[in-house]
């Protein structure tokens, strides 16, 4: 299971997975490796400062699960009146709750927690501002929920800090749905120096500013972030290296944006990608300059089908690690570098042709090359088995976008533990113009273009669907309605 402990708990209760079931899953992890005959004695019991409190750092023993032995607890104060004030937050209307919440607040710590400096611990705050959240979007009063934060962080700075990641997540949403990009460049800021203590959390903020074409501040903001990252020991070594490597994409688009003659050479931006790759020898700065070509339309040599085949087979049930960790592992695969041109074109279609910025062109260009690259790699897996129990299947084209394609990428994109609502948005925004990209480098017919276009309307519209059933950005579904809207008129004309 990878998840982090700021997470939410994978259980669905609503809390931090530290405060909940870390120290159980922990306990799980030790009883399998050591797997005791015996019954464990009371000197075996083990210290868990993180987890053994809902409230903050406590000191408390917990016993490894004993059939044999069950100690008795004492009913606990704190956790009573904790209980109690939570039920009575829940039993609330939208204006109590609010109350209720100052009222925690401004009440003097418990004697019973005196590191505390209200009524307000760290898990309570969070559980309530949670609930708050989407409940001042649906009475449309965001700036309510802002000041509410704001009140947190001026009465009890550590609690504030304890849940900072959140609330900046959480406020950064509501400026950019409100069109304050300076307010939410100001607050990622303030996120990105602890980005790597919720790492999932920040790639989600992440794309969701690069959706807002907010590129600049991104750049910034990840420029701030790179130092803990990359010394991060809770962040796995392969997500560290992607991360540096989108940093490098980002300042790389960020410098098309600004140059009116991007090179490779130009030493400037050569300092911009040296503070990720940290003097890095084998970085393929050759390579690098074909993807600059490729994005600013210098790199127009045509293609065929046949550059575009993929011989590295992966099963497609395996998680992106596990295949990231096969190519890195892998000989040069060109049938992949070729993809990762021709998407980079791509890019420079999306700018050029349909107005798109350089940053959210990225976001769809990164999810169509994921959905072909794994979609080819399975198929090779496929045709292998088969062609050994002495049938053959039909390639097809191995550029085309389907309907199916798109709604199983569109279930992971939304379904899975961590959604991110921002790339499926991105992709299905993009996907049309993906198809008539291909047509124009002449790599699809037209027949095939109308046909696959009216595949996707069906796609569109549950994904719209899907989407308005959560308020938190109606900004998005809005801008896949206008995109239908126009497409339905065009077809009348």
């Amino acid at each position: 299971m990878n998840i982090g402990r700021n997470d939410l708990c994978h259980c669905g209760s609503g809390k931090k997975y530290k405060k909940c079931c870390l120290s159980k899953d922990e306990e799980a992890v030790r009883q399998d490796v050591i797997k005791p005959k015996a019954p464990i004695s009371l000197q075996a019991i083990s210290h868990d400062p993180d987890c053994s409190h809902r409230w903050g750092d406590g000191d408390y023993a917990h016993a490894a699960p004993d059939s044999a032995f069950t100690p008795a607890s004492e009913p606990d104060p704190y956790f009573e009146a904790w209980d109690e004030r939570w039920e009575e937050f829940e039993a609330a209307d939208y204006e109590e709750r609010i109350a209720l919440f100052t009222q925690t607040l401004n009440d003097p710590p418990s004697p019973l927690a005196p590191a505390l400096v209200s009524g307000m611990d760290d898990e309570m705050a969070f559980r309530m501002l949670n609930e708050l959240f989407f409940q001042t979007i649906k009475h449309d009063e965001r700036d309510r929920f802002d000041a509410l934060t704001e009140s947190l962080r001026e009465r009890d700075p550590r609690v504030y800090q304890e849940n900072a990641d959140y609330i900046l997540d959480w406020r950064i949403t509501n400026a950019l749905v409100s069109g304050r990009f300076d307010l939410a460049a100001a607050l990622l800021r303030k996120l990105a120096p602890i980005a790597h203590r919720a790492f999932d959390l920040w790639n989600q903020v992440r794309e969701r500013m690069a959706y807002y074409d907010q590129l600049p501040a991104l750049i910034e903001a990840m420029r701030l972030s790179w130092p803990s990252i990359r010394e991060s020991r809770e962040i796995k070594p392969l997500a560290i290296g992607e991360y540096r490597a989108l940093c490098a994409h980002m300042e790389t688009l960020n410098y098309l944006e600004e140059a009116p003659e991007p090179r490779i050479e130009d030493p400037a931006f050569r300092e911009r990608l040296r503070f990720f790759m940290d003097d890095d020898e084998n970085y393929d700065y050759a390579q690098q300059a074909v993807w600059i070509d490729c994005l600013v339309g210098r790199n127009n040599h045509p293609w065929a089908l046949d550059d575009f085949k993929i011989e590295l087979h992966i099963q497609p049930q395996r998680s992106d690690e596990e295949i990231l960790k096969t190519l890195v592992a892998s000989e040069p695969n060109y049938g992949l570098r070729h993809l990762s041109e021709l998407t980079a074109r791509f890019i420079h279609y999306l700018h050029k042709e349909e107005g798109k910025s350089y940053v959210k062109a990225e976001l769809a260009r990164d999810e169509i090359y994921t959905l072909i690259a794994k979609r080819e790699m399975a198929r090779g897996s496929n045709q292998r088995r088969r062609g050994q129990a002495g049938r053959r299947e039909s390639p097809g084209n191995p550029l085309a976008l389907s309907s199916q394609d798109l709604d199983a990428r569109l279930e992971v994109l939304l379904e899975s533990l961590i959604p991110s609502p921002y790339k499926a948005a991105a992709l299905m925004e993009s996907a049309p113009a993906w198809m008539r990209f291909l047509e124009s480098q002449q790599l699809i017919d037209a027949d095939l273009c109308r046909r696959r276009l009216r595949d996707f309307e069906p796609i569109a519209d549950n994904l719209i669907e899907t989407l308005d059933r959560d308020p938190t950005d109606p900004r998005i579904s809005l801008a896949l309605k206008r995109q239908a809207e126009r497409r339905r008129s065009d077809l009348l004309l």
